[in-house]
């Protein structure tokens, strides 16, 4: 198992997501804004991979977002 500990891993913390038509996209332009699904304060979810592995909050370190880890999921009990 030793062998495992230096494996990189892809890692992802996600905002949020919705759903835009190809016509609201192409009139995206900076400045834009792009409602998500996620209410201000709600807890972000954090991906191993393409699996949902903790959830937490946002925190600034050294001038940087970071996620403080609020819940880890189990695997075992994932969707129950």
């Amino acid at each position: 198992m030793d062998d495992l500990d230096d494996v990189p891993l892809r890692i992802s913390v996600q905002l949020g997501q919705c759903q835009l038509k190809m016509e609201d996209i192409l009139k995206l332009s900076k400045g834009s804004i792009i409602g998500i699904d996620k209410l201000a304060g709600e807890p972000l979810e954090f991906y191993i991979g393409h699996r949902l592995a903790a959830k937490g909050e946002v925190v600034v370190l050294n001038e940087k977002y970071g996620l403080r880890l609020t819940d880890i999921i189990d695997p075992e009990n994932k969707g129950r």
